[in-house]
C-alpha cells in the first residue's frame, strides 16, 4: 500500500512516500480501506517532535472508509460497512495511508447523512468535544464561555452544549472570518462573540464582562491554551467548572493550588482535564469500548440534525505535496474548519 511516512522530526520536508505491506487484522481488529483522512493540529506537533516517539511513523488520527477485512471476535460490523474511526494507541499505522488495522472499539458506522470527506473530519474533534462537555452538568440559564469556538473541537462543543439545553453561549474570536463563521454557520449572536487583538488578560476580561453586565460563567471551555486558559480561570463563577484540552509548557505562570491567589480556590471552582487518548494509551482494552459508544452517539446526533460538521476544505489526493501543504496551513493558523485529503 501507499503511505506518507515521517522520516525525521522537524519540517515538512521530512515526509516521504513509501510502499508498505497491506496490514493484516489481529483478533478484535478491523482493516479499513481508507477513503479520506483529515488533518488536525496535533499532527504538526507530532511532526515537530513535541511528543517524541519512534521513527519513521505514519501520522493521522482521523479517517473514513470501508471495512474490507476483520479479525476474530469482531462484533457490530460486517465486511463492506462504511465507517469512520479515531486512530490512536494500538493500530497498524496512521491515516496517511491506503489501509489501516485498528481495534473495532475505535470504529463506528459512518453517519448516513455525511459523505466520506465530512465523516473523516469528525472523529478526533467530535470525541474531544463530546468528552469535554460530558465533564460538566449543564445549567441552561447560566452563561457558558468557549475559548476557541470557531475551531474544530470548539464548533462541535458549541453544538453539543446547545443540544444539552445551554441557552447563553459566549465565545472569543481574533479574526473577522471567525466571527462570520460562528454567526452564519452556527447562529451565534454577534454580540456574544468577543473580538480583541490584545494579548493582555485584563483587556479581555473588561470587554467580556462589559457584555455580560458583570456576570461570570458557570462553565468555561479552553480549546486554545495560554492566555485563553488564564482567561477561562478568571471568568469562572463560584462553584463553576473550567474544562481544558490544552497542555501547557513547564513554568507557565498560573498558580492554581495556592489558596490565597488561585482563581479556582477563590471561586471554589473545579478544573477538568480532557485528554482524548487517555484510555487508549493508559487503559486496558476493557475501557476502550467508550470510543465506539461515543462515536455511535455522535453519528446519531449528526443524523438527527443536531450536529453539523466543520467546514471542509479538500486539498487533493494523498501525496507528499498535499500532506506538506496541509501541515503548513494548519501550523500557520490559516485553517477554518477542517482539511481533508482523498486517499482512495
Amino acid at each position: 500500500m501507499r503511505a506518507i511516512s515521517l522520516e525525521q522530526f522537524g519540517g515538512v520536508e521530512n515526509f516521504a512516500e513509501v510502499s508498505l505491506p497491506v496490514p493484516v487484522p489481529a483478533a478484535h481488529e478491523v482493516r479499513i480501506k481508507i477513503f479520506y483522512c483529515a488533518i488536525n493540529p496535533v499532527d504538526f506537533k507530532v511532526r515537530r517532535g513535541d511528543f517524541g516517539g519512534n521513527l519513521p511513523v505514519i501520522l493521522g488520527c482521523d479517517l473514513s472508509g470501508v471495512i474490507d477485512a476483520m479479525g476474530e471476535g469482531v462484533k457490530h460490523f460486517k465486511l463492506g460497512d462504511e465507517v469512520f474511526a479515531y486512530l490512536t494507541g494500538q493500530m497498524s499505522n496512521g491515516a496517511y495511508a491506503e489501509y489501516v488495522c485498528v481495534p473495532a472499539a475505535f470504529v463506528a458506522l459512518k453517519p448516513q447523512r455525511l459523505n466520506f470527506a465530512q465523516a473523516a473530519a469528525l472523529p478526533l474533534v467530535s470525541l474531544t468535544a463530546y468528552q469535554a462537555v460530558e465533564k460538566i452538568k449543564i445549567k441552561p440559564d447560566t452563561n457558558i464561555f468557549i475559548a476557541g469556538a470557531s475551531g474544530g473541537v470548539g464548533s462541535i462543543a458549541l453544538q453539543l452544549l446547545r443540544a444539552k439545553g445551554a441557552k447563553h453561549l459566549w465565545a472569543t474570536a481574533t479574526k473577522e472570518t471567525s466571527v462570520q463563521y460562528l454567526a452564519k454557520t452556527f447562529a451565534l449572536p454577534p454580540e456574544n462573540i468577543i473580538t480583541n487583538q490584545s494579548h493582555e488578560l485584563n483587556i479581555w476580561q473588561e470587554k467580556i464582562l462589559a457584555q455580560t453586565q458583570g456576570q461570570l460563567f458557570s462553565a468555561c471551555f479552553d480549546f486554545v491554551g495560554g492566555l485563553m486558559k488564564e482567561l477561562c480561570l478568571s471568568l469562572v463563577d463560584f462553584d463553576g467548572d473550567v474544562v481544558t484540552i490544552v497542555e501547557e509548557p513547564k513554568g507557565i505562570n498560573i498558580n492554581i493550588f495556592d489558596g490565597r491567589t488561585s482563581p479556582l480556590f477563590a471561586r471554589s471552582a473545579s478544573l477538568h482535564f480532557e485528554f482524548l487518548g487517555a484510555r487508549a494509551f493508559f487503559g486496558s482494552p476493557d475501557c476502550w469500548q467508550i470510543y465506539h459508544q461515543q462515536l455511535k452517539a455522535i453519528a446519531q446526533l449528526v443524523d438527527d440534525g443536531k450536529i453539523q460538521t466543520p467546514v471542509i476544505t479538500e486539498l487533493g489526493g494523498l501525496s507528499v505535496n498535499t500532506i506538506q501543504e496541509a501541515h503548513r496551513l494548519q501550523e500557520e493558523g490559516k485553517v477554518v474548519g477542517k482539511l481533508a485529503i482523498k486517499v482512495v
